[in-house]
């Protein structure tokens, strides 16, 4: 969303579209979105992604809006690993060095253009 809070990301003439957007790993190469869809809540899209873990516990990504409005997001988490499963519990973001939080009743990151 834009400073003002109206939706950059929509099918009808806004500043993005969801079928542009893509979210990489580090190789620039890999979209790790594995599932886009409206969510009449937050009256926006939903943007389900996952990303590659590692034992320093942040992953960087890169975060294209469109071919030429690229952004970096830092994915933070904690691992837990026991016998039967590994768990890895997001604890921090942040976009382009700021701190971005998850809000309302999905918790979904809100990205501020």
């Amino acid at each position: 969303m834009d400073k003002d809070g109206k939706n950059l990301v929509t099918t009808e003439g806004s500043r993005y579209s969801p079928d542009s957007i893509r979210l990489f790993e580090t190789d620039r190469k890999t979209n790790v979105i594995f599932d886009i869809k409206y969510d009449e809540s937050v009256k926006g899209y939903l943007f389900q992604a996952d990303c590659y873990k590692n034992d320093s516990g942040s992953s960087q990504l890169f975060l294209r809006l469109d071919q030429s409005d690229t952004d970096t997001l830092i994915a933070s988490y904690q691992t837990t690993r026991s016998k039967c499963f590994t768990y890895h519990d997001y604890t921090h973001f942040q976009l382009n060095g700021k701190d971005v939080y998850g809000a309302g009743e999905t918790a979904a990151l809100v990205i501020v253009k």
